[in-house]
């Protein structure tokens, strides 16, 4: 037997078992007739009904959905934040950097001047 059939298979179960254990969880429709059979045999064994323990879904009828929309909507506006951190943090370093270069390009009295004029109490 091929060792990737093998690993494709075993994820593809992981896959669809996983799925019939958090389909409550990810929508409010009923689940499909094929997951409920495939969900009955997963809760028949121990690795399965820890992994329903573990994930919170063990009993269906105070599982509620996640908002899948307000969860993805999070995860980008945090995504847009850092990012936009991260460019602010980019052009202020370019900026001073820059300026440091004007600097000491300057004559020692003008330079003594600035010195002077940043370092005021």
């Amino acid at each position: 037997m091929n060792v990737q059939f093998l690993l494709v298979a075993i994820s593809t179960a992981l896959t669809v078992g996983l799925g019939s254990l958090l389909w409550p969880k990810l929508t409010a429709r009923a689940r499909p007739k094929p997951l409920t059979e495939v969900r009955n045999v997963v809760m028949q064994t121990p690795v399965g009904q820890q992994a329903a323990a573990i994930l919170g879904v063990r009993d269906e009828s105070t599982v509620t959905p996640i908002n899948v929309s307000s969860v993805a909507s999070s995860l980008v506006s945090g995504i847009v934040s850092s990012v936009g951190q991260k460019a602010q943090e980019t052009v202020t370093r370019q900026a001073v950097q820059q300026i440091m270069r004007q600097v000491d390009q300057l004559p020692a009295d003008q330079k003594q001047q600035i010195q002077e004029a940043l370092c005021k109490p």
